[in-house]
């Protein structure tokens, strides 16, 4: 078993003694508190009952309403009842109290004879109560009330005497027995839970010392018994210890224990013996080793002469490549030189290329704006030729339609003496029927009818007189319309004749636009042909600058690779000469340390020497 493993279980059994201490201490605990909760309770039932006594007694001695009383009393009697019968029923009471059954049960019988005599209490009481011949002001007190029945006012109600006398018997009696249950079957009862719970808390606390203690003695023992053993095989491992230190390796532990001590005894004497191999194996190799150090020490002296060679050649191949270098750097910078040259030409043609290229599409836009408008000029004058011919159709068109208003004027003055001929006649005829009235009116009887006709006809010769002033006044509008239509033809003659005499002169001033609009057409095209081939030409001359550029790139690639090479190659001879002067120090370091090896494989021999491997 493992050392771990053993003090493990001596902890164990210390911590089952503690949890068995603990266990009977909790045991004690629980019990004390039942105890002590049962006491409490039969305390607290004990007060309740003496709150009932003197609750009983108040019945008799109140000075205050019995009214109010009663139901007090009949309060507390209950609660005093629910909690008697709890208390006396609780299993905790009645299963760990087996000898006090008959405290019980008499408790239990001379309350429900209380009880019973209490309820006939209550009823003869509360019939006083009820009693109506009974003042109000006298139901004071069971005392009170016997007084006033003595008296010569209640005569008629003498017979509530027997009453009263059997309540200040009953009332007293119920309050000895209450205080003799309270003080009696009860406080036995709690001295009992008293006395019986201090002896099992003792019982429990002295059986919960034992159990510590005899787990205390167990630990101890077991604590003892493995120090001691402990310690008799740690001396003998420091023995062994004490013999290696002095350099005796011929121990031999024979420690069978399966825990750690036993495996460290074992693991020690394994060592040993490897020691032992080990010495040997280092004894022979020291011989070895001293053999091939001096053939080292002659090797390291051929390399160092042959070293210094190597490094004279390195230094001359470095100081040629750096006459390279400068060579390389210098062409280069001419290269890089020609590109930005180069470059400039391109930027400038490129510049030039862009104009160019921006007045030929100018140019062009200017052509093609000239052309539409030749074309707008050309059919503008066209319209204008047919404008021309418009208006001296309009003007004769006037003149015609000026000539014809007034032949309808002429007309009209016709229809004016028209007019006054039946205007003449109306009046004729209206002055016949005036005549025809006059004669109808000798007449008599006769002429009745030739007067309605003469009365019509002079009705019709005014109405013919009044339709022709109306068609005179409407001939003379028509007449002043027709004078000012006449006025504004002659004035749009005058006009069209002014715009045939502008566009004439705007006809020629179109035909002056459409020669010069042709001329600089040509001149536009001769332009934009020129401006073609100078584009041409700069393309052409902008893709071979970009040749240039790109040849002249490539040669500063190639001269940019052989640059790299060259650091490379110069850095190959710097670490070459650097790994040739650390070459040469560890050659050097070498012979200085193959002659300190020499002298410590001869201290490494004397010391072995001095271990004991029998």
């Amino acid at each position: 078993m493992k050392i771990r493993h053993k003090l493990f279980a001596i902890m164990a059994i210390i911590l089952a003694g503690m949890v068995a201490s603990l266990l009977v201490l909790l045991g004690a605990i629980t019990q004390l508190q039942q105890t002590s909760s049962l006491a409490q309770e039969a305390q607290r039932l004990i007060t309740r009952g003496y709150e009932f006594a003197l609750v009983s007694d108040n019945l008799l001695t109140t000075t205050g309403k019995l009214s109010q009383e009663l139901p007090k009393w009949d309060e507390i009697r209950g609660q005093f009842a629910g909690e008697l019968e709890s208390f006396l029923s609780d299993p905790q009471l009645t299963d760990a109290y087996p000898d006090q059954q008959i405290a019980i049960e008499g408790a239990l019988n001379l309350w429900n004879y209380m009880n019973t005599r209490m309820e006939e209490s209550k009823e003869s009481i509360q019939e006083l109560l009820d009693n109506q011949d009974l003042p109000e002001t006298e139901k004071i007190g069971i005392f009170h009330i016997s007084r006033f029945l003595t008296s010569p006012q209640a005569q008629n109600i003498r017979y509530l005497a027997l009453e009263t006398s059997q309540l200040q018997r009953q009332l007293p009696s119920m309050k000895t027995d209450a205080i003799e249950l309270i003080e009696g079957s009860l406080g036995k009862l709690q001295n009992a839970i008293v006395q019986r719970g201090q002896a099992q808390s003792g019982r429990s606390l002295l059986f919960g010392l034992l159990v510590s203690a005899l787990s205390a003695i167990i630990a101890m023992a077991s604590i003892f018994w493995f120090s001691l053993r402990l310690s008799r095989r740690i001396h003998i491992l420091e023995d062994a210890m004490e013999s290696v230190s002095n350099q005796d390796l011929g121990i031999n532990l024979n420690d069978s224990a399966r825990d750690e001590i036993g495996n460290l005894s074992r693991h020690l004497t394994r060592t040993t013996d490897h020691l032992k191999e080990l010495i040997s194996e280092v004894q022979q190799t020291a011989g070895q080793v001293e053999n091939q150090m001096t053939q080292l020490d002659s090797s390291s002296n051929s390399s160092v002469s042959a070293v210094h060679e190597i490094t004279q050649n390195i230094s001359s191949m470095d100081s040629q490549f750096q006459e390279f270098e400068s060579s390389l750097a210098s062409s280069l910078e001419q290269v890089a030189s020609l590109i930005r040259g180069v470059e400039q030409i391109a930027a400038t043609i490129e510049s030039q290329n862009s104009a160019i290229s921006g007045s030929s599409s100018a140019i062009e836009q200017m052509a093609g704006a000239m052309q539409s408008a030749n074309t707008i000029s050309t059919s503008t004058q066209e319209q204008n030729t047919l404008l021309v011919a418009r208006v001296e159709e309009g003007g004769q068109l006037v003149q015609e339609t000026s000539e014809q208003i007034l032949e309808a004027a002429r007309d009209l003055d016709g229809i004016r003496e028209i007019i006054e001929i039946i205007d003449s006649i109306s009046s004729q005829t209206n002055l016949l029927s005036m005549n025809a009235a006059i004669e109808s009116a000798h007449a008599g009887e006769a002429g009745k009818g030739f007067a309605v006709v003469a009365e019509e006809i002079r009705k019709l010769a005014d109405s013919t007189r009044e339709n022709a002033e109306r068609i005179g006044n409407t001939i003379d509008q028509v007449t002043g319309r027709i004078n000012a239509a006449v006025t504004t033809a002659a004035n749009s003659s005058q006009r069209f004749e002014d715009v045939a005499t502008a566009v004439e002169t705007f006809s020629q001033a179109m035909d002056q636009i459409n020669h010069a609009l042709s001329e600089l057409q040509e001149g536009t095209g001769e332009i934009l042909e020129d401006t073609t081939s100078l584009s041409q030409d700069s393309t052409s001359l902008t893709e071979e600058t970009q040749r240039m550029i790109s040849y002249a790139r490539d040669v500063r690639s190639v001269l940019d690779g052989i640059q790299n090479h060259a650091d490379t190659m110069k850095r190959g001879i710097q670490e070459i000469t650097q790994g040739a002067g650390h070459i040469l120090g560890q050659l050097e370091h070498t012979n200085e340390l193959s002659t300190t090896t020499n002298s410590r494989l001869g201290d490494l021999a004397g010391l072995l020497k001095r271990f004991k491997t029998e």
